[in-house]
């Protein structure tokens, strides 16, 4: 590796404490946020899974930082402090997984996949958790609460205790994923968030059946995958490399952060709640376009709906995985052999082929926990988990996604066909 001229002493320790600082805060932010839900079955594999990914993963990754202090002590017989203002782990990492056909091969599917990620994080994140208001306990407040014909005159009587709901307030932004998710592990982060990720729970009802893709969305994902594109063509070390990986990581979070606003913190009510009687609180007002009533009448268009999204990356993300897997057998005359040998080729390389592979298997756990709840067809389901280590689960897992859409939408509006009758 290159050596970069040393940075300023305090610039490196800032650079250093905010990465590990940030990194932590999200672990256990995210790690208490998927404590706080019951213990069931599923939530157990998702934590083993989330534990393992963060143990194995990140073993790798201090196993390369040592091996490059080492190189660098032995080379020059500097101290930790001169390694840290010379090197520059993040783009060092990143062209370590890219510089080979074969380690492409393995780098390509997990970034691929991480867009289908940051697409089902942001149709289903926390920042789309109905928030529920405080209640009010004093006898002024709830004389205020109630509606004006029940409003007392002069003997107000006293208000009634709050029992039976327990309300948490949690920095709820999906964006705290995110950050897990690129600075530690995806598959750790996406363990995390599906262990409180349950839509058919009554304490984290989520708004989604309204929800249609942006126009920030749409762009910043083929932005993304364009970016993922060119990273074979750029040479690692140079200014387009630099700055390309950065641009990447910007276009997949930006959406997440234009979409979930300013609402860093939320009053959610506690899983361990019981249900309430009424919910009228949880009731959003559903904004209509104002133009809307000025419409004439006519055939109804067919709107850009998430699923469309889904099956738009998963067909962009088979191609890819399809191409360079021919181009990497046919024209290049490598063996599977070879690709497996290239997964331990470094540490760096090891330590995103196996987030990658964590990934795959929280994927499979979702699917079959997803199916089995909205009634999808198991036999299809069961030939694209058993086709996933062929296609690449990039493909597969927008495609699984985009099936849910269909089962899950279906499922809301009999859900309130009921409740109408």
């Amino acid at each position: 590796m290159q050596e970069a001229p040393p940075s300023p002493l305090l610039a490196t320790y800032l650079s250093f404490g905010l990465y590990f600082g940030t990194l932590l805060f999200a672990l256990a932010t995210c790690l208490a946020r998927a404590m706080s839900f019951p213990v069931t079955l599923k939530s157990g594999v998702y934590l083993l899974i989330a534990s393992a990914s963060a143990n194995i993963t990140w073993l790798e990754i201090i196993r390369w930082m040592e091996s490059l202090l080492a190189d660098y002590q032995a080379k020059t017989g500097g101290s930790f402090t001169d390694w840290m203002q010379r090197v520059d782990i993040f783009d060092a990492a990143y062209a370590l997984v890219v510089n080979t056909t074969e380690k492409w091969w393995w780098s390509s599917q997990h970034l691929l996949f991480t867009v289908s990620v940051m697409i089902f994080f942001w149709r289903e994140g926390i920042h789309r958790a109905l928030s529920y208001p405080f209640i009010p306990v004093s006898k002024e407040a709830a004389e205020i609460a109630l509606p004006r014909s029940k409003r007392s005159s002069k003997k107000a009587e006293p208000a009634p205790a709050v029992t039976g709901e327990r309300l948490s307030i949690w920095f709820a932004n999906t964006f705290v994923f995110v950050l897990l998710g690129f600075l530690g592990a995806i598959s750790t982060c996406l363990a995390l968030f599906l262990i409180q990720h349950n839509p058919s729970l009554k304490s984290h009802t989520l708004r989604i059946k309204d929800v249609q893709p942006t126009a920030a969305l749409n762009t910043f994902i083929l932005m993304s995958v364009t970016s993922i594109a060119a990273t074979i063509i750029l040479e690692p070390g140079t200014f387009a490399f630099f700055w390309n990986l950065r641009a990447l990581h910007l276009f997949l979070i930006l959406p997440i952060i234009l979409d979930s606003g300013t609402s860093w913190f939320k009053v959610l009510r506690s899983p361990l709640s019981p249900p309430s009687v009424d919910d009228e609180t949880t009731k959003t007002p559903v904004k209509q376009n104002r133009l809307s009533k000025s419409k004439k009448p006519g055939k109804p268009r067919r709107k850009w709906e998430v699923k469309d999204l889904y099956n738009l990356v998963g067909f962009m993300s088979l191609v890819s995985h399809l191409t360079l897997t021919a181009f990497y057998f046919a024209r290049y005359g490598g063996t599977v052999t070879e690709l497996i040998r290239a997964v331990f080729d470094n540490h760096c390389q090891t330590s995103i082929t196996a987030d990658y592979l964590f990934a795959m298997v929280a994927v499979v756990v979702f699917m079959i926990t997803e199916t089995r709840r909205l009634s999808i067809n198991g036999g299809l389901v069961f030939w694209m988990m058993l086709s996933m280590p062929l296609l690449s689960s990039s493909s597969i897992f927008p495609f699984y996604l985009a099936l849910r859409e269909t089962a899950m939408l279906q499922q809301i509006s009999e859900e309130a066909d009921e409740k109408r009758k």
